[in-house]
């Protein structure tokens, strides 16, 4: 009898132990998903000017408006009703709330810096603002918000004199649209670019897909012509995931591919650099239909390029690579790898890590001086 309980003990213990260990293998690998960086691009969540930075802080529920060093100057408490994208304007800044029934309106705020409301206004068919040189532009193309290095609209208006009713973008006999210094270029889809048309390319392309995928899970035939001239330069390997980030400058389009093994990518989870089995940076010209790859780094997650320069993470560190020179440099040391947001717009790298926000220039523009100081400034601190 003694025995038969001692069997019934030992049996039960191993027992125990085996569901333990299933449950702890499970939590573990549970835990493990949710490690890594997430990357978000085009810009919606992030605006900036000379004096101000502002940023959509989805973790902490709240708008934040920053001064050049960081510091908190005003915010909004954001729980009940996320907005969808903030715009810096000289001496206000807009927040856009896209309706969801399906309307295509959305709703546009004004607020001063010290963040009390000034004006609101329904805006008919918009999903997408931007603003340069005193004027708020609205865009009602269905995508990313922004080309990048450029931005698309339709209507516009003075800073001073929102509230009132927009003002339609025309062509010229060149078709364009000149407003001041800026330039726009009219596209065939039916909205305005800073960016010139190339045959019917969005601007900005994103997504992830395999050599199996109709189309390569393009929406475009040039898009569809990028990702086929990709893999004929870098090879089809069936059970890879292809993750593209590609945007227009000028009459070329950059891009990168982080290449992931099958199982080692999810889209709606964050990743580790160490499951990118190779990042290629490439340049592509249209109009010869020719690919150049501009680096290739493995066991890096690549985040984004330009004519210049490339920049990617490795492990710890975030990385920028001077294709001039052809040296690379650590910008940023990683406190935590497995919990990190990457905001990526033009050229700014918004790190957050651990609730500490950190504004960091990726590359210099031509925009003005105060830019190539800042990335001056940045890449000596």
């Amino acid at each position: 009898m003694k025995k038969t309980k001692l069997v019934f003990c030992i049996m039960l213990f191993l027992l125990l132990a085996i569901v333990f260990l299933i449950y702890y293998i499970c939590i573990a690998l549970t835990w493990k998903k949710w490690d890594g960086t997430y990357v978000f691009y085009g810009g919606m969540l992030y605006s900036s000017n000379e004096q101000y930075n502002g940023i959509i802080d989805l973790s902490e529920e709240r708008v934040s408006i920053s001064d050049r060093l960081q510091k908190e100057i005003s915010g909004i408490d954001i729980k009940e009703c996320y907005p969808d994208q903030i715009v810096l304007g000289k001496t206000t800044y807009f927040l856009l709330y896209r309706q969801s029934d399906g309307s295509g309106d959305a709703k546009i705020v004004q607020y001063d810096y010290q963040s009390v409301k000034k004006r609101e206004y329904m805006a008919q068919n918009t999903s997408v603002l931007n603003y340069k040189n005193g004027y708020l532009f609205m865009g009602n193309r269905k995508g990313e918000g922004e080309d990048s290095y450029g931005f698309y609209a339709n209507n516009y208006i003075k800073e001073e004199d929102f509230g009132q009713q927009p003002q339609q973008l025309k062509q010229d006999d060149s078709r364009k649209s000149i407003l001041g210094n800026i330039e726009l270029y009219y596209h065939k889809d039916g909205y305005f670019s800073t960016e010139p048309s190339l045959n019917d390319y969005p601007g900005l392309s994103s997504d992830s897909f395999r050599f199996t995928d109709k189309n390569f899970n393009a929406e475009t035939k040039q898009e569809i012509k990028n990702r086929r001239l990709l893999l004929s330069e870098i090879g089809n390997i069936r059970d890879a995931v292809y993750e593209v980030f590609e945007y227009q400058m000028g009459n070329d389009i950059y891009g990168l591919c982080n290449v992931y093994e099958e199982g080692k990518y999810i889209p709606s989870l964050p990743q580790e650099s160490k499951d990118v089995k190779t990042v290629y940076f490439y340049k592509i010209s249209p109009k010869e239909n020719k690919i150049s790859i501009l680096l290739k780094k493995s066991s890096c997650l690549g985040l984004i390029l330009s004519n210049y320069e490339a920049v990617y993470q490795e492990g710890s560190r975030i990385i920028h690579y001077d294709f001039q020179t052809g040296k690379e440099k650590e910008i940023y040391q990683i406190n935590n790898e497995h919990n990190l947001t990457l905001y990526i717009k033009k050229d700014y790298l918004i790190v957050i890590e651990e609730k500490k926000r950190i504004l960091a220039a990726i590359f210099p523009t031509n925009e003005s001086v105060y830019s190539v100081i800042k990335w001056k400034n940045f890449l000596q601190a």
